[in-house]
């Protein structure tokens, strides 16, 4: 028996296949940081902690996403300087529960709230990827979400649009 694939799943690959891409490419960018997305939240569940430091705002905003999730409680943002930053502990499990609900909102929703989900899941994502369980013991890993702390003004990233 063979499974059948989603005529839905194809139009979203199809949607999100950069112009002049031919039909089944090898791995494109744009959804290369859902490959993987189970194991990484299997690896994310393992982690003991984790540091979250962003802007208040921002803050502010990942827990109006996540308000909706049951599995997630929010952990208590201590204010850090410089200016209006935000620092959280998170455990293991509450890293898995953001990656999900961060992905499930950037699926649902359009605009500011899937750039802000997108934004939170690819720099949570690329910390979670870097841990090593042969390192155990070692430093929490910690999440930066601020783009312009090399002291530029445009705000570009790497990650395309």
């Amino acid at each position: 028996m063979t499974a059948r694939r989603s005529p839905l799943l194809k139009g979203f690959k199809t949607m999100l296949r950069p112009k002049g891409a031919p039909e089944g490419a090898a791995k494109y960018k744009r959804t290369s940081m859902w490959i993987g997305h189970g194991r990484r939240l299997t690896k994310a569940a393992g982690i003991s902690t984790i540091t979250l430091r962003c802007h208040a705002d921002t803050w502010n905003v990942i827990l109006e996403l996540m308000r909706s999730f049951q599995d997630w409680s929010a952990p208590q943002a201590i204010p850090c300087p410089p200016g209006a930053m935000v620092e959280a502990q998170l455990s293991g499990p509450k890293v898995a529960a953001l990656l999900f609900g961060m992905r499930s909102r950037f699926v649902a929703f359009n605009g500011f709230n899937r750039a802000v989900a997108r934004r939170v899941y690819i720099a949570v994502a690329e910390v979670v990827d870097l841990v090593d369980s042969a390192s155990a013991g070692s430093a929490s890993p910690a999440v930066f979400l601020n783009d312009i702390a090399d002291g530029s003004v445009d705000g570009t990233s790497a990650e395309p649009d």
